[in-house]
């Protein structure tokens, strides 16, 4: 309904798929590409600070790296999902269970508890991931679309989840021709 009221002019609008991840939203900062500072979402304006909880996810580097050619700015925040995959958060919903704690409703749940940890070890001891899906901040950047930034946070050695994310259109035009020439009697 959307994509017939928008203005294309003579360019077609992309699309690009991701994958939803269930977590905790964060916002991370990167000063001269170190991480400086990670904070929940908290009000949309102002989240607490769980810099050294977030220092303990092995996904989150402290350093970006500068793929050739990638420029990183001197202030590079990004936003993503921290999450807890379903195998950890059930073998942390058995421990819990036998030591007599209550357990977790759901991995979503125990992702936030766990980023909200006073010390940061029983955080470490969780196992969470992130998925970074966006950047803000970034007017020294050349990008022009949703996947380029994508492409780029990848490039800086940031984990997204560009692996099963892809343009759109590019994608349904490939499964339409699959369409037009298996019903013509083509085989593949």
């Amino acid at each position: 309904r959307i994509y017939k009221d928008l203005e294309r002019g003579e360019n077609e609008v992309e699309f690009i798929c991701e994958l939803k991840i269930d977590g905790s939203a964060v916002a991370l900062v990167y000063e001269n590409g170190k991480f400086a500072r990670g904070a929940t979402r908290g009000d949309g304006v102002l989240g607490e600070d769980i810099t050294s909880n977030l220092k303990t996810i092995r996904t989150i580097p402290l350093r970006l790296f500068r793929k050739t050619g990638l420029k990183i700015p001197s202030r590079l925040e990004v936003r993503g999902e921290v999450y807890l995959a379903k195998d950890e958060f059930k073998r942390i919903n058995a421990e819990r269970e036998e030591e007599g704690l209550a357990t977790f409703a759901n991995p979503r749940n125990a992702a936030a508890g766990s980023l909200r940890q006073i010390d940061p070890q029983n955080t470490a001891s969780r196992r969470l991931n992130i998925f970074i899906y966006g950047a803000v901040a970034s007017g020294e950047l050349d990008i022009s679309s949703h996947y380029e930034m994508l492409n780029y946070l990848v490039g800086t050695g940031l984990r997204t989840a560009t692996g099963v994310s892809a343009p759109v259109l590019p994608t349904l035009t490939f499964i339409s021709r699959i369409r037009v020439t298996s019903s013509s009697g083509g085989n593949l």
